[in-house]
């Protein structure tokens, strides 16, 4: 809030993904849990490419026009809503960005639009309801939503190159799209009796289900027990990664996955399921493919290209000595992955920023499974 533009760790990345907006479009910026927003400026790069994987730095949005700034002083000085209970400039911790602390809106229609009321007065008594959710209850819905993930989103059959994994990974990419669907939009760990994401995962530790360290101030998760009592005889419920979102007249935007982890919806009038699918394309990003025996011709979720990547990387002995959470560059990589301003410069890359760059060189495929008809892939 004090008018400096925005970077990337601070970007928030709700389950559902970051708005669809392109390089240069307008963008207004709220606080995380505050529903006004706080300045306006220019997104500095597509939300296409920003996921809670890709470990991107740099700036996400130049600012225009801040709260409190000269062009707010030529005004009637007017302050925001309940504005004294948000936390002022200096007063996050370093935590807080790794959790993230603000969040990207579309301006004047810019992105994507916002769904239409439903008018269904049940999902509206749903709301209601889980807005009074107590810090009790929203523990326990955390605890519920953590066990589920690992269960039914993770699995114990995960490839057993995924760990170690950021705690921040975890939270972000499986335990928030795996809340129950009724009232796990209101479910967040700064809600909860922890309010960081660090403390959650180190009280998941003490339970035993979980094993995890720390690096270099970021924890890590390097095993789970799968035999633990609170994973025995866990039922699956409908999360809100299975629920299918409003689509537009122009339909979903580029990269959206909608996933029906729901065993019972398999039959007819169940949900639809879209599979993100990736084709390698370019000589030299398919010679790492046919290295490693894969055909060009095949289309690969993100696990099996993730698996391909982590072949080479040990078949060429490429983790970093000093820290295992880096890949040395190879010439093949280089020729690859990199940029051409990058060939003398970057000798090593994290794990997941190897995997995500890899994933943006290949083509995107969807297959699409609608109950009683044929998959189709395109």
């Amino acid at each position: 809030m004090g008018g400096a533009d925005l970077m990337i760790p601070g970007l928030i990345f709700p389950a559902e993904g970051l708005p669809n907006v392109e390089e240069g479009e307008l963008v207004a910026i709220t606080i995380k849990d505050y529903p006004f927003p706080m300045a306006v400026g220019t997104i500095a790069i597509a939300t296409s490419k920003l996921t809670p994987l890709s470990n991107l730095k740099g700036k996400a949005v130049h600012i225009i026009h801040v709260y409190k700034d000269h062009l707010w002083a030529m005004g009637t000085k007017a302050d925001p809503p309940d504005l004294t209970e948000m936390p002022v400039q200096g007063e996050l911790e370093e935590e807080d960005v790794a959790d993230g602390t603000e969040a990207l809106k579309p301006v004047d229609g810019v992105g994507e639009a916002e769904a239409p009321p439903t008018g269904n007065a049940d999902e509206e008594a749903k709301t209601e309801v889980s807005r009074k959710l107590s810090t009790d209850e929203i523990d326990a819905l955390l605890r519920t939503s953590f066990y589920q993930a690992l269960q039914f989103k993770l699995t114990p059959k995960h490839p057993a190159e995924l760990f170690p994994m950021p705690a921040s990974t975890l939270y972000s990419t499986y335990l928030l799209p795996s809340r129950p669907i009724d009232v796990g939009s209101e479910v967040d760990v700064k809600r909860s009796s922890w309010k960081k994401v660090a403390k959650f995962f180190k009280v998941m530790e003490k339970s035993g289900i979980i094993k995890t360290k720390e690096q270099r101030g970021e924890i890590y998760v390097t095993g789970i027990d799968w035999q633990h009592k609170d994973l025995t005889n866990l039922k699956r419920y409908k999360t809100i990664e299975s629920q299918p979102p409003a689509l537009s007249s122009s339909g979903p935007s580029a990269g959206s996955s909608v996933s029906n982890t729901g065993g019972s919806d398999r039959g007819d009038g169940g949900s639809a399921e879209v599979v993100d699918l990736y084709k390698p394309h370019g000589p030299k990003v398919i010679a790492i493919f046919e290295d490693r025996n894969r055909s060009k011709d095949n289309l690969f979720t993100m696990a099996e290209v993730r698996s391909v990547l982590v072949e080479y990387i040990k078949e060429y002995e490429l983790v970093d000595a000093q820290n295992q959470r880096f890949i040395t560059i190879d010439a093949l990589l280089c020729d690859a992955l990199l940029k051409k301003e990058e060939y003398q410069t970057v000798h090593k890359l994290p794990r997941d920023q190897l995997l995500q760059r890899l994933i943006d060189k290949m083509q995107p495929w969807h297959k699409l499974t609608i109950p009683g008809k044929d998959p189709v892939t395109k």
